[in-house]
């Protein structure tokens, strides 16, 4: 979701139907997780040929 978030220009209750979620807070409690993980130095494993 958070990459989906970082990389298009869907809004949140569109990421949530993407994903078939039925509640765009879904997707924004997931993206916040991820940034405060991020902020925290957290790594996440590399997906080859894609730069974040």
């Amino acid at each position: 979701m958070w990459l989906t978030r970082r990389f298009t220009i869907l809004s949140f209750p569109a990421i949530a139907r993407l994903y078939n979620r039925t509640d765009h807070t879904t997707v924004m409690h997931a993206c916040k997780a991820h940034e405060k993980r991020l902020e925290a130095g957290e790594t996440f494993p590399q997906i080859p040929g894609w730069e974040v």
